[in-house]
């Protein structure tokens, strides 16, 4: 029942106000190119940014230059342990249209954070699932973003009943899953039939960080 509008979108994007390549006028003017129906800035941030206000101002003055597109607001946030918390202050959350959680890093057991790639397969993949599950459960944010993300980059698969698990568990939170092409095109054919079997709500994303 879904109409192309509705899925003709990307909600996670990136500029040059943090690791993407362009600013945020060539991003919006590409996805007017492309005819997107609608499209949300999701910069990184941490609990201690502050840059926020000024890049908020520019999406803001740049988006009513161009009323053709619906444009969001909004930050990807590191989620930081297996109780689902994030690295986001009360006033940054407040402002925003947009929250997505995802795991960019790992709990040791010194209580520092380690890349994937540091740990065993089966233990980086446990620990990824974990933090996702911790948000999910207590829903902390309005999107997980890159579910597994970290295992398939560094590993090249995540568990089957890990991904079930999460996008059962984000049907019945009524927390958003993201279908991100920079993470899952490899395997959304194992990936889909899952969404279809749970059927929780659906952002689609390209993390794109280049207009190419």
């Amino acid at each position: 029942e879904l109409s192309w509008d509705a899925i003709n979108i990307d909600f996670q994007v990136h500029t040059n106000w943090t690791d993407g390549q362009c600013t945020v006028a060539q991003i919006l003017d590409r996805a007017m190119e492309l005819e997107l129906s609608a499209l949300t800035f999701t910069e990184h941030a941490r609990y201690t940014s502050d840059y926020y206000p000024d890049f908020f101002a520019e999406v803001d003055e740049c988006a009513a230059e161009r009323p053709e597109i619906t444009v969001y607001r909004g930050f990807e946030i590191k989620i930081l342990d297996r109780s689902g918390k994030l690295d986001i202050s009360p006033e940054m959350r407040a402002c925003a249209d947009l929250v997505i959680a995802s795991v960019h890093s790992l709990p040791t057991s010194d209580g520092g954070r380690a890349m994937a790639r540091e740990f065993a397969r089966d233990e980086a993949a446990r620990l990824e699932f974990e933090l996702a599950r911790g948000m999910l459960e207590r829903q902390t944010a309005d999107v997980l973003s890159h579910a597994g993300g970290m295992s398939l980059r560094t590993f090249g698969a995540s568990p089957d009943d890990y991904m079930e698990e999460l996008v059962s568990l984000a049907a019945r939170t009524g927390v958003v899953f993201e279908i991100n092409s920079s993470y899952h095109s490899d395997s959304l054919e194992t990936l889909l039939p899952i969404l279809d079997r749970f059927d929780p709500k659906v952002s689609i994303s390209s993390d794109v960080h280049r207009l190419d």
